[in-house]
């Protein structure tokens, strides 16, 4: 713990020794890349009718517990190179998050990390420790939610009402006091696509997720290793109707309570192509309360559920110790959905073949590509993939290939655990093929990085997008 403050005393103290702006009060305008950190003296307002916009790279560090309010129109929109940080120079202390209330609702945070931000106080400003949304259905993709903490309700996010959309984030490290260890939903209508929300805690309900009196569909998440004082080891829902489909729910718990996976009281769950398994507590991986239902099909869940096309069995992960839960070659999640699910006359999923490889959609959250080898190169190729880096662990350099059905420009780097990134291989257009690139363990600078573990994520202009990781060992 002592490195851990002296590291992050270290990073404070560099941004604070750059150019730097003082900021308080009112803001409008652009916060720039050039004047940045920008430092938070007391309570910062984008007001009503005002617009503030953030440029990539930008860190705004808060000097003490202070709010960001946000009335009017926030864009904060960073890049995966140069993201926008939210942090302090006092994670003990923390800062009092951002606030949206009856903000502009084509607000958006992208590609943020929203770092140690702590709420407590009143109703509502003791929910939502990193952001909370009030009345206000933005915008959050790419973003980082890690070590906030609420003192009521939504340890990382809270939402109150609205239409929030949350696409392509990661929470990890939050807890709350009470319901929603990551992230609580009320009365909202919310839409969480492509999330990992992993090792966050609450003392009471929904140690990842809780939702209520709410419309809340979970689309390809991650919801692993969250644990619960009480009930629903990753979700809890009370007056909710919640679809999960090709979600992976794993190794949560619950200590006293129900509801190893999911606690559903006066509510419906309709959960299909998924992968219920191995979640602890005292009873099944679903709790039914009172005016609770739930239909499971097409999903690999734990104690004999019924329904259609449901299994009992191991889904064989790559690695679920080291937190891979990519399906391996032999998992018989693979091609064991559906694409297509109609329950009482109303369609549920409806799942185009290009989004799939193989005969059907894959249980969990995770679709699987065969891997490529070279006597097959003469075939054509159909679906992008990312193959495991070889060796791995490796020391000193290791080789990564890919597949790409079509020409198109493609993105490749290594980023550290913390999401900083280290090294881009690719940056280029490239012709349809099977590629190959080494990695010798330097960074950009040439500089040869630490033993440790890494990840690498191929990108391309055509929306694919797919990462594993990767140990240096020295």
């Amino acid at each position: 713990m002592k490195i851990f403050y002296a590291a992050f005393f270290i990073l404070i103290t560099s941004f604070i020794s750059s150019p730097q702006t003082h900021v308080s009060g009112n803001q409008s305008g652009v916060w720039s890349l050039s004047n940045s950190p920008y430092l938070v003296d007391g309570e910062i307002t984008v007001q009503q009718n005002d617009s503030l916009i953030i440029e990539p790279g930008v860190k705004v560090v808060f000097l003490g517990y202070f709010r960001f309010v946000v009335n009017g129109y926030l864009q904060a929109i960073g890049t995966e190179a140069d993201s926008i940080i939210f942090t302090t120079n006092n994670p003990s202390t923390g800062w009092h998050g951002i606030r949206f209330i009856d903000a502009d609702s084509s607000s958006r945070l992208s590609f943020c990390k929203i770092l140690f931000g702590k709420s407590s106080g009143d109703w509502h400003d003791n929910s939502g420790g990193g952001v909370s949304l009030w009345d206000s259905g933005i915008t959050i993709d790419h973003c980082l939610f890690k070590n906030n903490h609420a003192d009521y309700l939504g340890g990382a996010l809270f939402c109150w009402g609205g239409s929030p959309v949350i696409n392509d984030c990661v929470f990890t490290n939050n807890d709350c006091d009470y319901d929603g260890g990551a992230v609580y939903f009320y009365f909202a209508d919310a839409v969480m696509n492509n999330c990992r929300i992993i090792d966050n805690t609450t003392f009471y309900y929904g140690a990842a997720v809780s939702c209520e009196q709410s419309y809340a569909t979970l689309n390809r998440c991650l919801i692993a290793n969250n644990g619960s004082q009480a009930e629903g080891g990753a979700m809890w829902i009370h007056y909710t109707d919640l679809k999960l489909v090709n979600c992976t729910i794993t190794d949560n718990s619950t200590f006293y309570g129900y509801g190893n996976a999911i606690y559903v009281t006066q509510s419906t769950a309709n959960i299909i192509n998924s992968i219920l398994w191995n979640d602890t507590g005292n009873g099944d991986e679903i709790y039914l309360d009172v005016e609770g239902y739930v239909n499971v099909n097409y999903t690999d869940i734990q104690g004999n559920w019924q329904g259609t096309g449901n299994y009992d069995v191991d889904p064989a992960f790559i690695d679920s110790a080291n937190y891979d839960f990519h399906l391996s070659e032999n998992s018989p999640c693979i091609d064991a959905g559906t694409a297509f699910f109609v329950l009482d006359g109303d369609t549920l999923i409806n799942i185009p073949d290009s989004l799939y490889y193989g005969t059907a959609p894959d249980m969990g959250a995770f679709e699987y590509y065969p891997p490529v080898y070279a006597d097959n190169s003469g075939l054509t190729i159909k679906t992008f993939y990312l193959e495991q880096n070889y060796p791995n662990p490796f020391n000193p350099t290791t080789t990564i290939r890919f597949q790409i059905p079509e020409a198109t420009h493609v993105l490749l780097k290594i980023y550290d655990i913390n999401g900083k990134e280290i090294r881009t291989l690719i940056d280029e257009d490239e012709t349809e093929g099977i590629k190959t690139v080494t990695w010798n363990g330097r960074d950009n600078n040439g500089r040869q990085v630490s033993s440790g573990v890494y990840f690498y994520r191929l990108i391309s202009a055509k929306g694919f997008y797919q990462s594993r990781k990767l140990i240096l060992l020295k």
